[in-house]
């Protein structure tokens, strides 16, 4: 963990190195990369490892679980920010969690779709009534007797 907070970045490009299994300090490249994933993610748990603790592989899985917890709001802020701006704001102003925001969300949606549910059979019972009174009078249904000349 000493060496990831010294050196928080790896070094892009630089293959001539990656040879061996461990650095040229002796150490596992693959612990590395996890006490960097830690810093970069956690750094008050890094802290923890630096002082022994906690174990790195404990650290890391904490850390993986973190990284999954944001990646998941950012998405539902995301779609928050698309369909809802208000909610957003309320998420982004700690005035609403986010689940509850996405709730109220999907309430709105539900409530859209059953009230385009209703209007859409609405429109088709009128239209079937509009139908069989065309069907009756022929003249309703013939859209030239209705043209002006």
């Amino acid at each position: 963990m000493a060496v990831a907070m010294a050196h928080p970045d790896a070094k892009r490009g630089v293959h001539s190195e990656l040879k061996n299994s461990t650095g040229k300090f002796g150490f596992d490249k693959a612990l590395l990369s996890s006490a960097r994933f830690v810093l970069r993610v956690t750094p008050t748990v890094a802290q923890s490892v630096i002082a022994g603790e906690k174990p790195l592989a404990v650290a890391y899985d904490e850390a993986k679980v973190i990284e999954s917890e944001r990646a998941e709001f950012t998405r539902k802020l995301e779609r928050l920010k698309a369909s809802a701006q208000d909610l957003a704001l309320r998420v982004t102003d700690d005035a609403m969690d986010v689940d509850e925001a996405v709730a109220a969300l999907e309430m709105r949606e539900r409530k859209a779709s059953e009230e385009a549910a209703r209007a859409k059979s609405e429109a088709e019972q009128k239209g079937q009534y509009s139908a069989s009174n065309s069907v009756n009078n022929p003249s309703r249904s013939d859209p030239t007797i209705w043209r002006v000349k």
